[in-house]
């Protein structure tokens, strides 16, 4: 059977409609024979012609500009999602490679530093806490991932007491998983802590193109709240990038799904090449994700890896600080 498309059908609806409005015209003059009337008859057929077009036509320009903003809408999300997605890697492998948890150690406070120069990553942790077991903790293992890869020795990784002031030294600091996005170590007390017993331990490392230019949508995210079974007091993050960060959102991972954070991420500073993020939290429970954007297009000399400028470090020296 043939079938009209939509155009075709309302041509002719718009024939049979005039038509009708040509036969009630002959109509008229055959019992007026006014032609003042004929006009103004004519007149307003005319107007309501171009009444009843104009409405289609708002309509589906209404139409078409939902449809774009959608499409944009879409296609804005697509570009973040694969921009994602193709650096998840390391949180992927973090929460799949075992050790899964840390059943052995309370922590009072734990603060996470990011600092983002040019490609390149630094991590610093401070991890306060206690062994909550009846039997002595030898040891406490740690768990670091990017999304490149990176071989031991270009990780640097530095383990401080802060008790003490004492430096750990290479046998301290046990390589126990080395894949190329994924590092686990134990870091060994130089005593086994007894029950109760506290520790605070800082912690850094860098990882080279784990925040590629390329990759305008980018992210971080913190899984120790999730990681440690005897839960933490109160977690602190900071973010330092050597571009402006914008379109910041903080999610948490709760049963597979992503829920926005009530409580997001403040800008601390917002320097040229020092644009700083903190947030922290009491209880942590979740690996929570921030996802941000990298203004690019304002790129600035990179940071170091403590966070200062080439340019700030050399501004120092020369004024003798």
């Amino acid at each position: 059977m043939f079938k009209l498309d939509d155009e075709t059908k309302n041509i002719l609806l718009d024939i049979i409609g005039l038509l009708g409005y040509l036969g009630l015209g002959i109509a008229l003059w055959q019992l007026t024979m006014s032609l003042i009337f004929m006009i103004a008859y004519v007149l307003s057929i005319v107007c309501l012609v171009l009444l009843i077009r104009y409405y289609t036509i708002k309509q589906e320009l209404t139409q078409l500009k939902r449809r774009l903003n959608f499409a944009g809408q879409s296609n804005e999300e697509l570009e973040q999602t694969q921009g994602l997605f193709k650096g998840m890697l390391g949180l992927w492998l973090y929460s799949t490679e075992t050790p899964l948890s840390d059943t052995w150690h309370h922590f009072t406070f734990v603060e996470e530093e990011y600092i983002i120069h040019g490609d390149d990553g630094t991590y610093n942790w401070i991890l306060s806490g206690s062994n909550t077991l009846d039997k002595p903790s030898q040891y406490l293992t740690v768990k670091f991932s990017g999304d490149a890869p990176i071989d031991t020795s270009s990780l640097a990784l530095s383990v401080l007491d802060n008790l003490t002031g004492q430096h750990y030294h290479d046998n301290q600091i046990r390589l126990i998983k080395d894949l190329p996005y994924l590092k686990i170590f134990d870091i060994v007390f130089p005593q086994p802590l007894m029950k109760d017993q506290c520790f605070e331990l800082r912690l850094s490392c860098r990882w080279d193109n784990t925040f590629p230019r390329s990759r305008k949508h980018d992210y971080v995210f913190f899984p120790l709240g999730h990681y440690t079974i005897q839960g933490i007091d109160k977690l602190f993050v900071r973010l330092v990038s050597d571009v402006p960060l914008s379109d910041f959102v903080l999610h948490r991972l709760e049963s597979g799904q992503l829920v926005k954070e009530p409580a997001q991420p403040r800008i601390a500073d917002k320097a040229r090449r020092h644009f700083t993020l903190e947030w922290e939290i009491s209880n942590p429970q979740h690996v929570y994700i921030l996802r941000f954007t990298k203004e690019v297009e304002n790129l600035t000399i990179p940071l170091d890896k403590n966070g200062h400028s080439a340019c700030n470090k050399s501004e120092s020296s020369s004024q003798g600080r």
